[in-house]
């Protein structure tokens, strides 16, 4: 649920921040679909809806290597600790690995890093 939360603000945040390209896999990731992306109308950059615990080595790779910090812009959805807290138990080996992830993920230096909070309760708006 949260990779589709995560590519629907993808969608909002292209059209507000004037950026075109979308990347929902980590894999997928290259030179070439950053440079197309910095080609593009409006400010140019790609914005990128991720899991936690995708490969994020392409994307290091890409940022490290190229300086394609400034292009790159990171969804993530549910990784702040309350979001964390609430849904593994404190202390468990699960808990550790995932707010390591989500540590890991924030160090990345890119343009931006939006961190949506796990919003259930918009699901139940009926």
């Amino acid at each position: 649920l949260a990779k589709e939360i995560s590519a629907v603000f993808s969608n909002v945040l292209s059209v507000e921040l004037g950026v075109q390209q979308r990347c929902s896999d980590m894999q997928l990731i290259d030179e070439a679909s950053i440079l197309l992306s910095l080609q593009e109308d409006g400010r140019g950059g790609i914005i990128c809806n991720v899991q936690l615990d995708e490969n994020k080595k392409p994307l290091l790779a890409l940022i490290k290597t190229n300086n394609y910090n400034e292009a790159i812009h990171i969804v993530l959805v549910g990784c702040g600790q309350s979001d964390i807290d609430s849904r593994y138990e404190s202390e468990t080996k699960d808990h550790k690995r995932i707010s390591g992830l989500a540590k890991s993920w924030k160090r990345l230096k890119c343009k931006y890093i939006h961190d949506i909070p796990n919003l259930p309760e918009l699901m139940d708006l009926d």
